[in-house]
């Protein structure tokens, strides 16, 4: 008797294996990113945030800045403006003042003191200053009438001497000069004028005429 062998099916077999074979072979590649790869974007994502973020504060920081820059221009030229003479007071309407005065009288025999005279002090004019470097005199006590002419900054040591700097009225009342310049002190303003003689140096000679006063 014979037996009847039974029969093996490779079809299913072969399957098998070309569907082991294929999953074995693409491995990781059927993926769309490997844990390495998602690590790896995450870090250029980071990289990038960080970049963006680092660029934002830069602009931050030259907005700052430029704003900074142009406050210290505006200060500066604020501090300029406000050490421009126009901004000390100078120019302007000043009236000139003659202080009081006293005269004193003595005897004719004895040359001893007698008695004295007070005069007043009393207004005796004004004097315009214009920022474009010319003035208007009026000054009664020396010419009825008001006097146009240029004026200039003197230099130091220019008025008998003296350290700071005045202005002076070029040919004013009376056909001489005039100078505007601080009394020793600082705390008032004098009106000197120019005696037509000098000192031993050649300079000239100014001498104290009347106080001005606004």
């Amino acid at each position: 008797m014979v037996r009847k062998s039974q029969s093996f099916n490779l079809l299913p077999f072969a399957f098998l294996i070309f569907s082991i074979v294929l999953i074995v072979g693409c491995g990781d590649q059927s993926l769309p990113f490997s844990p390495a790869k998602i690590a790896n974007l995450n870090e250029e994502s980071s990289d990038i945030s960080m970049e963006e973020e680092s660029t934002g504060v830069s602009q931050v920081n030259n907005v700052k800045q430029s704003t900074n820059r142009k406050q210290e221009t505006l200060d500066q030229e604020n501090k300029q403006v406000e050490q421009k003479p126009e901004n000390n007071g100078i120019f302007g309407t000043w009236y000139i003042w003659i202080p009081g005065s006293a005269t004193n009288y003595y005897d004719e025999n004895t040359n001893e003191y007698a008695t004295h005279e007070f005069t007043p002090g009393a207004d005796a004019g004004q004097i315009i200053l214009n920022e474009n470097g010319t003035y208007q005199m009026s000054y009664g006590l020396w010419e009825d009438r008001t006097v146009r002419g240029k004026w200039y900054l003197s230099n130091p040591g220019e008025i008998n001497g003296e350290p700071g700097e005045a202005l002076i009225l070029s040919n004013g009342s009376g056909g001489t000069d005039w100078a505007i310049a601080p009394s020793q002190d600082g705390s008032s303003l004098r009106l000197l004028q120019n005696s037509g003689t000098v000192w031993n140096d050649g300079s000239s000679l100014w001498l104290f005429d009347s106080e001005l006063y606004r």
